[in-house]
């Protein structure tokens, strides 16, 4: 099989994660390729994102939690209503034509942004 993983690089978590399903699925005799998911956009826009994600978590903690908490007590009545939904998603037509250019049996995905881009 030939499988895409794709992370985002908001956190050494994600990528870890998907370094694991790598492994795995390699050890199983499958092709894997790991890719971050917000470079669909653009790689700047993708280290912006990065970089501020870690400078907020690191240095605002108690301003990141509270932006959590609103984003799950308050969701959007549609999914795609959403404006983050919108932001997240711009990658989508780069991402579907790597997706259909590759031709992989499978899609993985280690972070709930690259699931957004995957999904529209």
């Amino acid at each position: 099989m030939k499988i895409l993983i794709l992370s985002c690089n908001t956190g050494g978590g994600h990528n870890s994660a998907a370094s694991a399903v790598k492994d795995y699925f390699e050890l199983m005799g499958d092709k894997c390729e790991i890719r971050d998911a917000l470079a669909y956009w653009s790689e700047s826009t993708s280290n912006i994102i990065s970089n501020g994600h870690t400078i907020i978590y690191k240095k605002l903690p108690k301003l990141f939690g509270a932006a959590y908490r609103f984003a799950e007590n308050h969701p959007a009545p549609e999914q795609t209503d959403s404006i983050m939904y919108d932001l997240v998603t711009l990658g989508a037509k780069k991402l579907s034509k790597h997706l259909s250019e590759e031709h992989y049996d499978a899609v993985v995905c280690t972070h709930v942004f690259s699931g957004m881009i995957a999904t529209e």
